[in-house]
């Protein structure tokens, strides 16, 4: 949709932009929140400058367009309009928001049409940080602060202003066909003392892909330092709009109250030259708990600057558990606000001792987590949470198998409820990897009910569902999609599902985690027949093409583009071969052995990786290559990975808006950057051990926690230039590493582990062969 007003928004900076390098004295000044913003034709980050608190239940983020499946609500590139500040729970960019309202302090002549009411900028800057927000647009300076569950807005309105008011957004439509075909009601109602307003958003982006919540509300309230003198609600306009087009609405003055698809109202204010100071409680239970909420989180009488300090001091202690050392300011850019972005998710969704669920529209006792995006984030962002955020872990677990008791399967994509989005079972890996590392805070025995159920047990209807992208539109959970066939056939059939090939390699991948979860309840016969299970990817290999392929009921081999149109999940054909990352002694052999696999290694990388695909500009940006770089150390070619893992870094991240060649997806592709930036990787995240790679930090301290007894972990790279990027040696407290791994408890007693760098391979490392666990 094309906007009229120009806004100076397009020149956005940040302060920690403008501190510049020599002002940067922390980790918390390299932090910029813009990394990632600028996204078009599927490229970069998809990401927004949110303003809130590690894990929060909402961020707040400046809107310069709506929001819907597929577009977030900001965007650096081509702005045109200040909208106002949208309390967001959308966790990707691909993704729907839910439970959101906005808000848009104005002058002038009221205003509530999105299309209509952009404000101009006259600071020509936005001022964005984790913990501290500030905009000027149409002569309104607006500072403001957040908590998990409330935030602070400072309004100054110009002196002798006309008209200072304030819209609220409680709903409205949409026109992407991704998102949801029938926006669900908003509700907004001013009070009679003019000091406060309630509402409520029942609204899902996702709920065509999903199925009826009837108890869902994002509840809201918002308290003013002083009474409006009048106000008045908007609703849609009965004019159906043009095709693409967002409907306009119709102004109610003098109304209290206000209820559609399309709703919301606004508080006009007398001119004073004192701050409006409006406070915000937010809530998935009641109006109640978001009144609490506010109380509990906003202190009495708090102003922006008091809440955004301490705020500050959370995001400080944040960006303090992973630190680093390097002369190269951006990478400290792109690994501070990659430690940024990775504590966003999941979203927390407890208040205080009870939670609203939406796998059985339930409010339940306890606390909880939604947003995993688990495909992605299984293979870099929650194994990075056990070294940054390890207090979160148990929580985290214990919320996929509250989903199980409440929903009946672990969710693949929470955003609240299941959304059916992705496949395999990552939750499986997940709970495994979490129990590997020594997390005992969730009921083991549950956990491995859970995806026993998950890995056995087909979903209803699972023969007659091609479990498209979506599942079956809401009807059911996906889950392990096509299992049914797997069982059957030990593969998934390219004529009966979509992404087949995907879904039977992610599947053995799956019941390796399967196997641990099963070692750990006792049931040892079961953990071998998911170790032999594991195997079963074997069935889509082609010999004669020395491919995974997609092969149909009948047991015929199809073409990678036939039938269902695409058989592989966001990769081509190339990057499918190595996503058996826990079999490569079995795929080097079919390869014809060690060296064939690293020739093979090499042509996927000068063929394929670094040209567009269908997906991304380059095969990084989508993750299932993000572990292949180091599967030369699997086959003795570590100086092969370590030149792999450089380049990868150099050429697919940068310190600018578009940030990644890739979405963020919830924090998985800064992950992957900040572990390979401080040494290692973790190709199965479930076996708890790391594949060593090329740090290319100078130094880097891990602070050690719970469940561990506290320690420090240093990391001191020695040699280490652009130039030399190979690894000659590797030590843990004093004794060499043989080998390119690193086990995750080692680690986690603390101590140093020292890389000594060098400009050619070294030859006197041993590679004896790897442990099987």
């Amino acid at each position: 949709m094309k906007k009229t007003i120009a806004v100076a928004l397009a020149s956005v900076s940040l302060g920690v932009c403008r501190l510049g390098a020599g002002m940067a004295t922390e980790p918390l000044d390299w932090v910029d929140p813009m990394i990632g913003t600028q996204t078009g034709k599927g490229e970069g980050g998809g990401m927004m400058p949110m303003t809130g608190t590690p894990f929060g239940s909402i961020q707040w983020v400046p809107m310069s367009r709506r929001t819907e499946v597929g577009r977030v609500s900001f965007e650096c590139a081509g702005i045109t309009n200040f909208l106002g500040f949208i309390a967001t729970r959308q966790p990707a960019i691909c993704m729907g928001d839910w439970g959101h309202f906005s808000l848009m302090p104005r002058v002038g002549a009221v205003e509530c049409d999105f299309s209509k009411r952009g404000a101009v900028s006259s600071m020509e800057q936005l001022d964005s940080t984790p913990y501290r927000a500030e905009i000027t647009a149409g002569g309104v300076r607006t500072v403001m602060s957040a908590t998990s569950r409330a935030a602070l807005f400072e309004i100054h309105f110009p002196d002798g202003a006309d008209t200072p008011h304030i819209v609220i957004d409680a709903s409205r439509d949409y026109v992407n066909g991704w998102s949801d075909k029938s926006p669900k009601d908003g509700f907004l109602e001013f009070s009679r003392d003019g000091k406060s307003v309630t509402g409520w958003n029942s609204d899902r982006l996702d709920a065509h892909h999903s199925y009826p919540l009837p108890n869902f509300k994002g509840w809201f309230v918002l308290e003013f330092s002083r009474p409006f003198v009048s106000c008045g609600t908007y609703e849609g306009s009965p004019e159906p709009p043009a095709p693409h087009r967002y409907r306009g609405v119709r102004l109610k003055d003098g109304e209290r109250k206000v209820k559609g698809d399309v709703a919301g109202g606004w508080a006009v204010f007398a001119p004073s030259s004192v701050p409006l100071c409006v406070r915000v409680g937010v809530s998935l239970i009641s109006p109640e708990q978001a009144r609490e909420n506010l109380r509990r989180e906003i202190r009495p009488g708090e102003t922006v600057g008091a809440l955004s300090a301490r705020m500050k001091e959370v995001w400080r202690e944040r960006m303090g558990r992973l630190t680093i050392e390097t002369a190269d300011e951006s990478v400290k850019r792109i690994f501070y606000t990659g430690i940024y972005h990775a504590s966003l998710y999941p979203r927390e969704i407890g208040e205080y001792g009870r939670y609203y669920s939406a796998f059985d529209d339930k409010v339940h006792e306890g606390e909880s987590y939604t947003c995993y995006s688990g495909w992605d984030t299984y293979r870099a962002e929650h194994p990075l949470l056990t070294l940054v955020a390890p207090e979160r872990v148990d929580g985290m677990m214990r919320a996929l198998l509250q989903a199980y008791d409440e929903g009946g399967w672990l969710p693949k994509w929470p955003n609240p409820g299941y959304t059916g989005i992705m496949v395999g079972g990552p939750a499986e890996v997940m709970l495994a990897e979490a129990w590997a590392k020594g997390f005992r805070g969730f009921d083991v025995g549950k956990a491995y009910e859970a995806v026993r159920k998950n890995a056995t047990t087909p979903q209803k209807n699972d023969r007659e569902c091609t479990w498209r992208d979506r599942g079956c539109f809401g009807e059911f959970p996906e889950t392990r999609a096509g299992l049914s066939w797997y069982q059957e056939l030990g593969y998934v059939p390219c004529d009966k599902v979509y992404e087949s090939v995907s879904r039977t390699q992610d599947f053995a991948f799956d019941d390796t985690a399967a196997a641990v979860l099963a070692e750990a309840a006792g049931a040892a016969q079961d953990a071998a027949f998911f170790r032999n299970r594991s195997h079963t990817w074997t069935n889509v290999w082609c010999a004669g093409k020395r491919m995974c392929l997609p092969k149909n009921a009948a047991g015929e081999w199809c073409a990678p583009k036939s039938g269902f149109a695409w058989h592989y999940t966001e990769c081509i054909p190339e990057t499918a071969l190595w996503c058996v990352p826990h079999d490569i002694p079995l795929l080097s052999g079919l390869l014809g052995g060690d060296k064939a696999f690293a020739d093979r290694l090499d042509r996927y990388f000068e063929e394929n990786f670094f040209k567009p695909d269908r997906w991304r500009t380059t095969i990084h940006g989508n993750e299932p290559s993000h572990h292949v770089a180091y599967l030369y150390n699997r086959v003795g070619r570590p100086d092969k990975t370590q030149e792999r893992v450089r380049e990868i870094m150099a050429r697919c991240y940068s310190a600018t808006r578009k940030g990644f060649d890739g979405n963020e997806d919830c924090g998985q592709m800064s992950a992957w950057y900040i572990l390979s930036a401080i040494g290692f990787y973790p190709v199965e995240p479930q076996s708890g051990r790391y594949e060593i790679g090329s740090p290319i930090v100078d130094s880097a301290t891990l602070q050690i926690s719970h469940p561990y007894r506290r320690a420090e972990l240093k990391i001191t790279v020695l040699g280490n230039s652009p130039e030399n990027r190979y690894v000659r040696s590797v030590s843990f407290n004093g004794q060499k590493i043989c080998g390119t791994e690193l086990e995750h408890s080692d680690l986690m007693r603390g101590g140093e582990l020292v890389f000594e760098m060098a400009r050619t391979p070294g030859t006197s490392r041993q590679f004896p062969e790897r442990k099987q666990k």
